[in-house]
């Protein structure tokens, strides 16, 4: 009787121990998912620092080479609709140089999802350079906001020309339209 009684307790015991190593493997497995993800992370932590070292230096650079703003109807614009916006680089009749860094501030409600449309355009209005410019604060907001954006254009192009910021329309309604141009050399 006593083999009897011992043949339950050892099939207990295998169970007992694929039980543990099957709960051991899973634990493995999610350890392993848990810091991969971590590490993925960690990436687009350090990714995203130095992204953001390397605007802070652009932006420094832009500044640098800011003309000195005599008045501020140097860096105020209104637009069609009334709306003011400021553009501190470039300022009217600037030469620009490529590529052209563009600072300024903007109503968050130019925006849709934190950017709006730039244009460079020359002086037959074809399009020489377009890219979003990025809204640098809270872009839920009628205030004024800072925005930047960097536009690289052929350096073949010289001329007159017009830079266009316009406010964005996801809905395509000619109404919500509005931009302001300004006058630029290149």
């Amino acid at each position: 009787m006593e083999d009897i009684d011992q043949q339950p307790q050892g099939r207990s015991n295998s169970r007992s121990l694929r039980v543990a190593g099957i709960f051991l493997l899973i634990l493995l497995i999610l350890g392993g998912m848990f810091y991969g993800i971590y590490q993925r992370q960690r990436s687009q932590v350090a990714n995203l620092e130095r992204d953001v070292a390397q605007l802070n230096e652009m932006l420094t650079d832009a500044q640098k080479q800011a003309p000195v703003v005599q008045s501020k109807d140097d860096t105020t614009y209104v637009s069609r609709k009334g709306v003011v916006v400021k553009v501190y680089v470039p300022t009217k009749g600037t030469t620009l140089k490529n590529p052209l860094i563009v600072l300024g501030e903007v109503p968050g409600s130019w925006s849709f999802e934190a950017s709006f449309p730039v244009i460079l355009k020359d002086s037959r209005v074809d399009v020489i350079a377009q890219a979003p410019a990025q809204i640098l604060g809270e872009w839920t907001t009628n205030e004024l906001v800072p925005f930047s954006v960097i536009l690289p254009y052929a350096s073949s192009v010289s001329g007159d020309g017009v830079l266009v910021l316009q406010r964005d329309n996801p809905s395509g309604l000619t109404e919500n339209d509005d931009s302001i141009v300004i006058p630029v050399k290149y």
